[in-house]
């Protein structure tokens, strides 16, 4: 029996049920589903990504592209609210030794907000050597250039 849903439109949907489950019902309908035959997909995917992979050492690649789409779209409903420059700031004050909880005091910025843009930025320098250079070329600028003084 083939699904309603393919596996990404699966992981998405689950990942906004897990971000805001008042939203269920409406999410249903778009998808034309009921929550029966929401229970049908749900067994079906969940059968599926429950199977041992071949190799017992890796993630079988359904598995794989589950918890990417997963991951994404929780990240994308996130939100990030860090630019990259404020990013960087934090991180280079971290990496020369200061408190990350007294770097974020500081810039007022929440862990939860950093944890995200940490994670957005990562991802993204990962997927794109035009990002990850421009976050390198940012870290390697002298201090003086990239940010107003803190003493003005």
């Amino acid at each position: 029996m083939e699904p309603k849903l393919d596996l990404d439109t699966y992981a998405r949907l689950l990942a906004k049920f897990a971000t805001d489950n008042s939203m269920r019902e409406s999410l249903l309908q778009t998808h034309a589903l009921s929550e029966d035959e929401w229970e049908e997909v749900d067994e079906y995917w969940q059968d599926r990504l429950g199977e041992d992979p071949e190799d017992e050492e890796q993630v079988s690649p359904l598995m794989a592209r589950f918890s990417q789409i997963f991951t994404e779209t929780q990240l994308q409903l996130a939100g990030v609210e860090l630019a990259l420059d404020r990013y960087v700031e934090i991180l280079r004050q971290v990496q020369s030794g200061r408190e990350l909880h007294k770097v974020l005091a500081e810039e007022r910025v929440a862990l939860n907000d950093y944890l995200k843009a940490h994670a957005h930025w990562t991802r993204r320098s990962l997927e794109s050597d035009e990002v990850r250079e421009e976050l390198q070329a940012k870290l390697n600028e002298p201090r003086s250039s990239r940010r107003r003084s803190a003493q003005d």
